[in-house]
C-alpha cells in the first residue's frame, strides 16, 4: 500500500512534459513580418510558438541566415522545417477554420506555384505590404468574428493579388499562367482591371486627312481645329477640354472605315456643306460651294526633325495609301 502511495504521489508530483510547440521564426526587425505574427499569434493562441530569428537561429546551425532573412520559418516538433508560403499554411492550420488553406497548398494543382510566387512578390516589396496592410486593417489588426468582415478580407486580398500581378504584368514582368488565369476568371466582375483610360499606347501617331474635290483633280485638304493636318501648323494646346470631333478622328485611325458608320455620315455632311458640320472645323476649303468628290488620305505623322523644324514645319508625314475611297453624292 505504502508503495502504490508513493507511485501515485510521484505521478502526481512529476506529470509527462508537454510535447513541444511548433516554433515560427521570423525577422523582427521587418514591420510587415511582425504585423502579420500579431495576427497569427492572436488566431493560434498557444498552440505555436514565436520568436525572432536573432534570438534562436543559433540553435538551429544547420539552417543558413539567409534562410530566416529571405522568409519565415515553421519548424516542427518532429525537427521537420518549412518556409514561406507553406509555413504561412502551416501556422494557420493550428488555428481554428484555417486548415482549409493548408489543404489547398497540398491537394490542388497549381496552388503551391502560386502561393510561393505571391509570397516572393510580397517579400521582396515587404514596406509596400506593410502600408497596404497598415490602410486596409488598421495599425492593431486583430482576427475577423463575423462572416461579413471574413467575406471583406477575403475580397480584399483578391483585389490586392490580382492587382500585383496586373502591376507585373504591365510594367514588364511575365505572371505565372495560373496567376493570369485568376484574373482572367474574375475580369467579369470588372473589380480589377489596367488602371487608366489608356493602359496601352500605341507607339505611332497616324492620322486621317479629309481632301476635297471640285472636279476630282484639284485637291483641297479640310483642317481640324486640334488634330494634326497642315505640317507648318503648330502642336495646340487642349487640356483639360477633349474635342470630340477631333478625338472620334484619332480613334477612326485606329479602326476600319466599315466598322465606323458615323464617319461615312461625316462625309456625307461635308459634301452637303452643312453648317452645323463644318462650324466643328479650322478651315473648310469650300466655304461658297460644297465640294463634288470627297476622300480620306492616311499619313503616319512624326515630330519634325531639327533640319526639318528649320524650314517651319513641326511634323513630318508618310503617306500610307487611302483611308476612305473617293466618293460623291448620288444625285451628282
Amino acid at each position: 500500500m505504502e508503495a502504490s502511495s508513493a507511485s501515485q504521489s510521484a505521478n502526481i508530483e512529476d506529470p509527462p512534459a508537454a510535447p513541444p510547440r511548433p516554433l515560427l521564426v521570423y525577422d523582427g526587425d521587418c514591420a510587415f513580418c511582425t504585423y502579420w505574427v500579431h495576427y497569427w499569434r492572436a488566431l493560434t493562441g498557444d498552440a505555436v510558438d514565436y520568436r525572432p530569428y536573432r534570438g534562436v537561429a543559433a540553435q538551429y546551425p544547420a539552417v543558413p541566415l539567409s534562410d530566416f532573412e529571405r522568409a519565415v520559418q515553421y519548424m516542427a516538433p518532429n525537427g521537420s522545417r518549412a518556409s514561406a508560403a507553406e509555413e504561412s499554411f502551416l501556422t494557420l492550420s493550428h488555428a481554428r477554420g484555417k486548415g482549409i488553406w493548408l489543404a489547398l497548398y497540398r491537394r490542388l494543382p497549381g496552388f503551391a506555384a502560386l502561393s510561393e510566387w505571391a509570397y516572393a512578390f510580397i517579400a521582396a516589396h515587404r514596406s509596400a505590404a506593410h502600408r497596404i496592410s497598415l490602410a486596409l486593417w488598421g495599425r492593431d489588426y486583430v482576427p475577423p468574428r463575423r462572416s461579413a468582415t471574413v467575406f471583406a478580407g477575403a475580397l480584399a486580398l483578391l483585389i490586392v493579388f490580382c492587382s500585383l500581378v496586373e502591376m507585373d504584368d504591365r510594367f514588364g514582368g511575365e505572371p505565372p499562367a495560373f496567376a493570369q488565369g485568376i484574373v482572367r476568371l474574375i475580369e467579369p466582375l470588372h473589380i480589377v482591371s489596367a488602371y487608366g483610360l489608356f493602359a496601352v499606347m500605341t507607339t505611332q501617331r497616324n492620322e486621317i486627312v479629309i481632301e476635297g474635290s471640285p472636279d476630282g483633280n484639284e485637291w483641297r485638304e479640310y483642317e481640324f481645329r486640334y488634330k494634326p493636318g497642315d505640317v507648318a501648323r503648330r502642336p495646340r494646346w487642349n487640356i483639360p477640354h477633349q474635342p470630340r470631333l477631333d478625338s472620334q478622328m484619332w480613334f477612326a485611325a485606329l479602326d476600319e472605315p466599315r466598322r465606323l458608320p458615323w464617319f461615312s455620315r461625316f462625309l456625307a455632311a461635308l459634301l452637303n456643306n452643312e453648317p452645323t458640320v463644318t462650324a466643328l472645323l479650322e478651315h473648310n476649303p469650300f466655304p461658297d460651294a460644297p465640294p463634288v468628290y470627297l476622300r480620306a488620305r492616311f499619313y503616319d505623322y512624326r515630330y519634325a526633325s531639327a533640319d526639318i523644324k528649320a524650314e517651319g514645319l513641326w511634323w513630318d508625314r508618310r503617306s500610307l495609301g487611302l483611308f476612305f475611297p473617293e466618293v460623291r453624292l448620288e444625285a451628282q
